[in-house]
């Protein structure tokens, strides 16, 4: 929830939303925040909350393993999840460990993360790497939540043997 003194831009809103690619163009909170008009509808709604670790989901495995890593928000806005974290534009995907370079970001990745490893008879230790920065910005609408813009990190274990 934004805090007394947050500096929330409606136009900052508009570009993590995918309503305008600048901050500057006029932007309708209802219209383009929300996607709809005749609700009522805050800036909170939109709000991040914590920017909190990365979950992973199989913590290990093989060849043709795909894990996934999802990016975890604490005490989100009611609109945050499907106007902001569902936009693959709002987040950056990569990988670090992957010595026999089998490993690839799917494209197009929001909240959740997709990544394809291929065969290797090597076992090493993967770190699945997402930061959340709207539009790719580091100075979005949720700039003022912790861990906004910073890398978020999670270990997957590779056994190819």
């Amino acid at each position: 929830m934004p805090s007394a003194g947050d500096n929330l831009s409606l136009g900052k809103l508009g570009r993590a939303v995918g309503a305008t690619s600048d901050y500057t163009s006029e932007v309708s909170l209802a219209a383009d925040g929300r996607g709809s008009t005749g609700t009522a509808t805050n800036m909170s709604m939109f709000d991040a909350g914590i920017v909190g670790t990365l979950s992973r989901s199989p913590t290990s495995g093989g060849g043709g393993s795909n894990p996934t890593a999802t990016m975890n928000f604490t005490s989100p806005g009611s609109l945050f999840i499907s106007r902001i974290a569902s936009r693959y534009q709002n987040f950056t995907w990569s990988d670090t460990g992957d010595v026999p370079g089998i490993c690839s970001v799917n494209s197009n990745q929001d909240y959740t993360a997709q990544y394809t490893l291929g065969e290797s008879f090597a076992v090493f230790t993967l770190t699945l790497r997402g930061k959340f920065h709207e539009a790719g910005q580091s100075d979005g609408f949720n700039d003022h939540v912790t861990n906004y813009n910073t890398l978020r990190t999670t270990t997957f274990a590779y056994d190819g043997s």
